[in-house]
């Protein structure tokens, strides 16, 4: 179910809990092995080091040419930004959208097209096109 729309800047599909820092975001990545997704209003450099632990980037605010953006397709990593039905309640560590609260570190947020979900399922959709995926990922090294 779609809740919001927002612009996917760097192509893919995230699924994890929310964290709201980059500090918690890496450590639940790294030391816990959770999947993150990092929400946060805009991102910003400091916060690079738990986007890349994140599985994925999700913003409030901002545009294709946003810190976000910028770092997210730099390092391969899904991205929607400019959610503007999206309020991230920094202080209460909390999100909302749709009516639906979730709290930092509860839920389980998605994001990314459900054509990129499928492939990563493993729906039979994406099957035919896996051995030639393998092949080309192969290629260059």
């Amino acid at each position: 179910m779609k809740l919001a729309a927002g612009l996917n800047v760097s192509p893919g599909a995230a699924v994890g809990v929310a964290a709201f820092d980059a500090d918690l975001a890496e450590q639940w990545a790294k030391k816990d092995g959770k999947q993150v997704i990092m929400v946060r209003p805009e991102t910003k450099p400091d916060d690079v080091h738990g986007m890349l632990a994140a599985q994925g980037i999700l913003t409030s605010r901002g545009g294709r040419t946003s810190h976000a953006a910028l770092v997210a397709r730099q390092f391969g990593k899904p991205a929607v930004v400019g959610v503007a039905a999206l309020d991230v309640d920094m202080a209460a560590r909390t999100m909302t959208v749709a009516g639906r609260t979730i709290a930092e570190g509860s839920g389980s947020p998605s994001m990314g097209p459900a054509a990129t979900s499928s492939w990563a399922s493993g729906d039979d959709g994406a099957r035919p096109l896996r051995p030639v995926a393998d092949e080309a990922a192969h290629l260059g090294g």
